[in-house]
C-alpha cells in the first residue's frame, strides 16, 4: 500500500503567490505549474544567498541563513505536495471503476480499500471537485473504497448537475443497496430505467435489490430481461441462479450456475452458490467439491465454512463439520445460525451438554431456533439423552 503524506507540513517564510492558509497553499502548489513554482523558489534562494554574501553583521547573516533554510524546506514541501497529488490521482484512476457500477461485486481487499479512501480524500482536498465528472468519478472511488456515505454525497452533487443521468441514478441505487436502504435504492433504479429502459446493468442491479426485498418473481423478471439483452454475463447468471434457488427451482438454478462458471470458472461466490444448490438436490459429494474449491479461492469466508459444515453433516463426517463450524465462529463470532448448526453436530457426536449449551445460545439470539429444534432429527441423540433429554424438551416446547 502506498504511503500518503496527509499530515500538516511546515510552511514557513516567504511564499510564492503570497500569504495563504495551509490548505490553500497546498492546493496552489499541488495544481500550479511545477516549473514556474519551482523556479520561483530557486530564484528566492539565489536572491537570499546574494544578500548573505553582502551581509555585514552577524545578526543579519544569521537571519538570512534561517531564511534560506526555510525557503529550502518550503521547496521540499512543494515537491511533496505535488508528489502526493500525482500518486493519489494515479492510484484513484487505477482502482476506480468507470461508468455504471454493479451490485454485489466482490469488495476490494481491506488494504486496497484503505489506500483508495486515503488517495481519494487527498485528491478531494488538494483538487476540489467542480464538474460533473469530478463528483461522479469520486463517488465511484468512495464506493469502491467502501465509504458509502461519502459516495452518496458525491453522487448527489453529480445528480444536481445532471438530474436525468441514468448511470448516476444506477450508482446511487447500488450505494443505497449497500447501506441496506432498499426502498430508496429501488426508487433510483426505477427512475434510471424510465430514462434507459433496456440497460442490462441497471436491470440486473434492480433485480438484486428486489431479491433482498423478497420480491423473487420481480427479481427473476429483471434478471431474465437483462440476460435477453446480455446473454453471457456471468454475474447476472449467478444472481438469477440464486433467485431461482429461493423459488426452489433448483434444476434451473443449477443450469445458470453451470453456465456462469463456464464463463468465469474461478468465481468463489458462484462456486459457493452452486454448492448450496447441489446440497438442496442431495448431491452432497459434488456440493462438497464446490465448497472446497470456493474456500481455496476465498479462504476466510464464514458462510462457506458454515455451508460446508452442513454438507459434512449430511455425509456423516461430524468431526470435520465441527471443525468448519468452529472456524466459521472464529471469523464471525456468535452467529446464531452457526451456533445452531454446531449444536446439531455436537448432538451427533453424543456431546449432549455442549449441544444443549449451543442450542440455548442460538434460541436466546433468535427464538425461531426453538421451533426448528423441536422437529430437527439432528437432535435425536440429545433428545434421547437420559440426563439432558428432558431439559431439551422443556427448552423447545411451545411457550405458555
Amino acid at each position: 500500500m502506498l504511503s500518503f503524506i496527509t499530515g500538516a507540513l511546515g510552511f514557513l517564510g516567504r511564499l510564492p503567490g503570497g500569504a495563504l492558509n495551509l490548505i490553500d497553499r497546498r492546493r496552489q502548489w499541488a495544481t500550479a505549474d511545477r516549473v514556474e513554482i519551482d523556479g520561483s523558489f530557486t530564484a528566492e534562494i539565489a536572491s537570499l544567498k546574494e544578500e548573505l554574501a553582502e551581509a555585514e553583521g552577524d545578526d543579519e547573516r544569521l537571519s538570512l541563513k534561517e531564511a534560506i533554510k526555510r525557503a529550502r524546506q518550503e521547496q521540499r514541501s512543494f515537491h511533496r505536495a505535488r508528489r502526493e497529488l500525482l500518486l493519489s490521482k494515479s492510484l484513484v484512476k487505477r482502482m476506480t471503476p468507470t461508468g455504471a457500477i454493479t451490485a454485489g461485486e466482490p469488495a476490494l481487499p481491506q488494504a486496497d480499500r484503505e489506500a483508495l479512501e486515503a488517495a481519494t480524500s487527498v485528491v478531494a482536498r488538494l483538487e476540489p471537485p467542480k464538474t460533473f465528472n469530478d463528483y461522479f468519478s469520486r463517488g465511484n472511488a468512495f464506493n469502491a473504497a467502501g465509504q458509502f456515505d461519502k459516495a452518496l454525497e458525491q453522487y448527489d452533487r453529480a445528480l444536481k448537475l445532471r438530474p436525468d443521468d441514468p448511470i448516476v441514478l444506477n450508482n446511487l441505487g447500488v450505494t443505497l443497496d449497500e447501506l441496506e436502504r432498499y426502498d430508496e435504492a429501488l426508487a433510483d433504479y426505477n427512475r434510471a430505467l424510465e430514462l434507459s429502459p433496456d440497460h442490462p446493468e441497471i436491470l440486473s442491479n434492480r433485480g438484486v435489490t428486489l431479491r433482498k426485498l423478497e420480491r423473487y418473481d420481480d427479481a427473476l423478471a429483471d434478471f431474465s430481461r437483462s440476460l435477453e439483452l446480455r446473454p453471457d454475463d456471468p454475474g447476472t447468471l449467478n444472481n438469477r441462479g440464486v433467485t431461482l434457488g429461493y423459488l426452489q427451482r433448483y434444476d434451473e438454478a443449477l443450469a445458470d450456475f453451470n453456465r456462469s462458471l463456464e464463463l468465469r470458472p474461478n468465481d468463489p461466490s458462484t462456486l459457493h452458490n452452486r454448492g448450496m444448490t447441489l446440497g438442496n438436490l442431495q448431491r452432497y459429494d459434488e456440493a462438497l467439491a464446490d465448497f472446497n474449491r470456493s474456500l481455496e479461492l476465498r479462504p476466510d469466508h464464514p458462510d462457506s465454512f458454515d455451508d460446508r459444515g452442513v454438507t459434512l453433516i449430511h455425509l456423516q463426517r461430524y468431526e470435520e463439520a465441527l471443525a468448519d463450524f468452529n472456524r466459521s465462529l472464529e471469523l464471525r463470532p456468535a452467529d446464531p445460525n452457526t451456533v445452531y448448526n454446531r449444536a446439531c453436530v455436537y448432538s451427533h457426536l453424543h456431546r449432549a451438554s455442549e449441544s444443549l449449551k449451543d442450542l440455548k445460545e442460538a434460541i436466546s439470539r433468535d427464538d425461531k431456533f426453538r421451533k426448528m429444534a423441536r422437529d430437527d432429527e439432528d437432535f435425536g441423540n440429545l433428545r434421547s439423552d437420559p440426563t439432558l433429554g428432558p431439559e431439551f424438551e422443556r427448552l423447545v416446547a411451545e411457550p405458555d
